[in-house]
């Protein structure tokens, strides 16, 4: 542990989301009121228990936006009409988490596995529970943030392998 004089471990609030909630990336309107109310939740989160860093399996903000415009592009003409209305936004946007962090002053670091797409799941797990814990360790109270699928596990980790204390919450 930093800090020498520490003897609690860090407590993490471990959430599960859908990756298409945590950015402002398309114009769908359901999607976008889903990403209001994880705002909401975020800084209700943040507040209540004295957030200190947050940790988030996010990904580099242009690759995520060239990909999902990637998966855009391969829509077909006659299949479009059926995607109005949730078109991806014109740029790349960062995590809300990211904005909540900078805004108040508190520690962020993505944590998401690099190499992941060739790693399995549980591999990606490790990686991220890993990562945050190496990089918060002196952190008092966590806010983790990583796809639903990978939710328990992370938490699990953190707690058996690192010490950690964690409760874990999908949204929505």
């Amino acid at each position: 542990m930093s800090g020498g004089s520490r003897s609690k471990m860090p407590i993490a609030l471990v959430v599960g989301t859908d990756h298409a909630f945590q950015r402002h990336q398309d114009r769908s309107e359901e999607n976008e009121a889903i990403r209001n109310a994880f705002e909401v939740f975020l800084r209700a989160a943040i507040q209540a228990r004295v957030v200190d860093a947050i940790a988030e399996e996010a990904g580099d903000d242009r690759e995520v936006w060239e990909h999902l415009r990637a998966q855009d592009a391969v829509i077909s003409e006659e299949w479009r009409g059926l995607f109005a209305g949730i078109e991806i936004v014109g740029g790349p946007q960062p995590p809300i988490a990211r904005s909540l962090a900078a805004a108040g002053d508190i520690a962020y670091r993505d944590v998401r596995a690099v190499g992941g797409e060739t790693m399995t799941i549980e591999e990606r797990d490790e990686a991220m529970a890993r990562a945050t814990a190496e990089h918060f360790r002196g952190a008092e109270s966590l806010l983790v943030i990583v796809g639903d699928d990978h939710r328990e596990e992370v938490a699990r980790i953190l707690g058996e392998k690192y010490g950690w204390k964690t409760e874990s919450k999908r949204f929505p």
